[in-house]
Parts: C-alpha cells; sequence; structure tokens
C-alpha cells in the first residue's frame, strides 16, 4: 500500500498510476484524511447469449440425492 500526500501524487502521478496497474493500492491523503484511493478500472465483458459455452461443466452424478439425503426429497 502506498499512502502519499496530495503534493506529492501531484508530481508524480505517473508513477502513481504505474503502481495501481501493478495491482499495488494508492491512497491520496488531504490534511491527514483519506480522500482519494486509487483503483484500476476492470474491463466488463460484452453479455452475449452463449459467452460461456464450454466453461462451466457439471460432473458426473450432479443432480444424484446423496445417501441418507432421500427422506428430505418429497
Amino acid at each position: 500500500m502506498v499512502t502519499v500526500t496530495v503534493e506529492e501524487a501531484k508530481t508524480s502521478l505517473s508513477d502513481l498510476i504505474k503502481k495501481v496497474l501493478f495491482g499495488e493500492e494508492v491512497y491520496i491523503f488531504l490534511s491527514g484524511e483519506e480522500t482519494i484511493k486509487l483503483t484500476k478500472v476492470k474491463k466488463k465483458l460484452p453479455r452475449k447469449a452463449g459467452c460461456l459455452n464450454g466453461l462451466i461443466k457439471i460432473k458426473e452424478g450432479f443432480n444424484e440425492i446423496p445417501k441418507g439425503f432421500e427422506s428430505y426429497i418429497p
């Protein structure tokens, strides 16, 4: 975690951005109070029917009732 003042952030913004891009947390303080947290924006995948096709696999026996639980199923 990196903590800097606003004045330090002004002079080293590009370095702070590089740290955030590599997973570091950066906090900017103003008058001793935590004011800003720099974070990387995550890209959203487009939602499209079938976009997860082939990525989810259901194991054999998934729908079978476990032994000892038969009485719970109507």
